[in-house]
Parts: structure tokens; C-alpha cells; sequence
């Protein structure tokens, strides 16, 4: 299903300006209370995932998220008691399912992993019919092995020290991170308190390629300023009205930064229930014609209001690989109607789908194309 992000209670808060970093606080003026999310940190870094189609992959997973629901009492004894619980010591992380059971009325989450296993299993399957243009390998079991590589928030240099110096705001549930004016992610929280407990976790986020170029520009981005008519001002009351017309002005100015992700069409994939609300994972649509494209996994209540968000925006060797990969899936597999799609001559989209990265499941016969 195609849908919007609602963020409906959510403002955009003044943002927070270092070099080519800008730090946009989210506020939620009334939190839920019967939707909780605490962390639990994992020994190693890195673990293995075991998915329910009998599939696995390695990744970077330095905690997991406890979403916890029910009533305001309940959810408080589950949040205390998970605090109080100690961690399992081993020697490597082992996660069985990206959303697990933990207890009644709470599961653990591996943030931003189900968004990337999406992303990851495009086109998975092998074709239904034998492709001859494919290695024998791919058709007889789809594509086994697929990579994407990303970045620690610490190389990128200044959005660690943007994150440690500036303040949390009173009532801030999220942040979007912008680098060198473009949108990396975005992170939202039902609850005040969560959120001041997990803020830290976003010095632990991955990035993709395009940002860390992006964090390497010596650029410094500029902070949005706002005019206010003086002469209006006659009391504090016409103050207070002319200041509330500039925090919209800035207020407008952050959303359309955020544009490529807030005036979205979204693919949505429902996950879990909890409760009332819902867990699911989405994409943009790779074939819009935008500059940008983002994947995340969102909690929304019964009403579609987003609750919890976190978003990674897709590197453009990623995003091509998805597009192409997700073309020939539609084309069944077929390279000339997916080149046709896509408006290019066959050989000419060939030479894109190796460029990529992709070329190691066409057979020798198909590359030799290439050296026609």
C-alpha cells in the first residue's frame, strides 16, 4: 500500500546549525503513555540474523530496541523491569527474527534492519522460468548473496560533535539529521523520557556513502533566519503572535528540507501488531524521478499517526542496484522490456546493471554483449 508519513502532533522545533550539519529537534507538545521504547545493548557489535524464510545475514547491531504497550501502569513495570535485567554474555550476537517476542505485550526490535532486510531481499527469488541470459546458479536459486556497506557516525566528523554539544529541547521526541543540507535520517519517539534516554543511540547510527561525501564538503550550512515586523509589536501579546508567525515561517522552511521524505508516497509493508498500533517498514518509490529515496520502519497508532520513525536514506549505488533489481522482478525477468521501461537500448542498460555491480549473475553469452 502507498501512503504519506503522519505526523500529525509533531512540530519542527528552531534548528541547530554546526558546520555542514544541521540538527532539526522534533516536539510532541502530548505523548502517549500507553507506548513505551527503552534500548538493550548487545556484547558484540556485530551479529548474525536468522530469518524466517531460512535466510541469514551479518550486520552491524550494537543494541536493540523493547517496545513495550498496554496500559500506562503495565508499561511502566515493563520498562523498569527491563532496566533492571542484565545482559547475557557471549561471545557473538545471535538474533533470532527481526521482531521477537519478548514478553506479553512488549518485543524486541532491531532498529532499522527491517527496513534494510527489505532492501536487501529485492529480488531475492530466482525467475520462474529459466532466463537464458542468467548463470546457471541464478536460475536455479535466485540471488544468494547480496552486500551493502555503510558508515559509523563517527567518521562522519561533524555529526558526532553536533549530537554531543547541542541541547534537547523541553518536549523533544526526535531528530532529523540534515548533512550539508540534505536529509540523512530521522528519528521519532512517542515519549519525552525515551527519547532523552535514547538520544546517545543516534551516535551509533550508519550512514550510506552519499552522506559520508556529503559530511566531507567544506561547506557550512547556513542558519534560517526569520523577520518580524516591529511595528505590529505594540505589547507582549503582539509579540507573542509575531513571534509564533516566524517559529512557522522557520517551521515551513525545515519541511521543505525534508521534502523528499515528508511529501512522499511511501510503499508500506505491515510487520507486527502491538496492541493498537502497528509496526511496519516502508520505501519510497524508487521510480518517481526524485533525487532522493529514503527506507525506514515506523510504529503508527490506530488513527496512522507515527509514533516511532527511523529512516536512512539510500546512497545512490544502492539505489540503483534496487531500481534495477526491482524492474527485472516486475519484467519477470525479461532484460529487454526492463530496458524498454527504463527508456534505454538494451546494451546500454547492460552496461548500467554491471556498472552497478550486478553483473555476476549474467551469464557469459549476455556479458559478451558488452564487448560487441
Amino acid at each position: 500500500m502507498f501512503d504519506k508519513l503522519n505526523l500529525d502532533g509533531v512540530s519542527f522545533g528552531p534548528s541547530q546549525v554546526w558546520k555542514n550539519v544541521r540538527l532539526v529537534p522534533l516536539i510532541r507538545e502530548k505523548c502517549t503513555s500507553d507506548l513505551r521504547l527503552t534500548k538493550i545493548d548487545y556484547d558484540q557489535e556485530y551479529s548474525q540474523v536468522y530469518l524466517n524464510d531460512q535466510t541469514s545475514y551479518e550486520s552491524y547491531i550494537p543494541f536493540g530496541l523493547i517496545a513495550s504497550w498496554g496500559t500506562e501502569n503495565e508499561v511502566r513495570f515493563n520498562q523498569q523491569a527491563l532496566v533492571n535485567s542484565k545482559k547475557k554474555k557471549s561471545a557473538f550476537d545471535h538474533h533470532f527474527r527481526l521482531v521477537g517476542k519478548v514478553d506479553k505485550n512488549k518485543v524486541r526490535i532491531l532498529p532499522f534492519h527491517m527496513a534494510m532486510e527489505a532492501f536487501l531481499s529485492t529480488a531475492f527469488k530466482r525467475p520462474e522460468v529459466r532466463k537464458k541470459e542468467f548463470t546457471n546458479e541464478f536460475n536455479r536459486f535466485g540471488l544468494q548473496y547480496r552486500s551493502e556497506f555503510g558508515w559509523k557516525s563517527e567518521w562522519l566528523e561533524y555529526v558526532n560533535a553536533s549530537l554531543g554539544v547541542f541541547e534537547i529541547l523541553e518536549n523533544q521526541c526526535g531528530m532529523m539529521i540534515f548533512i550539508s543540507d540534505s536529509l540523512a535520517s530521522c528519528f521519532l519517539l512517542p515519549n519525552h523520557s525515551d527519547y532523552r534516554y535514547l538520544h546517545y543511540t543516534l551516535l551509533m547510527d550508519c550512514y550510506s556513502e552519499l552522506m559520508w561525501h556529503y559530511s566531507c564538503a567544506d561547506y557550512d550550512v547556513q542558519k534560517l533566519s526569520f523577520s518580524m515586523d516591529e511595528d505590529r509589536v505594540r505589547d507582549v501579546k503582539t509579540l507573542r503572535k509575531e513571534f509564533d508567525l516566524a517559529m512557522s515561517e522557520l517551521e515551513s522552511l525545515d519541511k521543505k528540507l525534508a521534502s523528499g521524505l515528508l511529501d512522499r508516497d511511501l510503499f508500506i509493508q505491515k510487520i507486527y501488531k502491538l496492541g493498537k498500533n502497528e509496526l511496519s517498514r516502508f520505501r519510497t518509490d524508487f521510480f518517481e524521478g526524485r533525487d532522493e529515496d529514503h527506507i525506514g520502519e515506523i510504529i503508527s497508532d490506530s488513527s496512522g499517526v507515527v509514533q516511532y520513525l527511523k529512516t536512512y536514506r539510500l546512497g545512490i549505488d544502492q539505489l540503483k542496484r534496487g531500481k534495477f533489481l526491482q524492474r527485472l522482478e516486475e519484467k519477470d525477468w525479461d532484460i529487454s522490456s526492463a530496458a524498454r521501461a527504463d527508456g534505454l537500448q538494451r546494451g546500454q542498460w547492460l552496461r548500467a546493471f554491471v556498472k552497478a555491480g550486478l553483473g555476476d549473475i549474467l551469464n557469459a553469452n549476455t556479458l559478451s554483449e558488452l564487448r560487441d
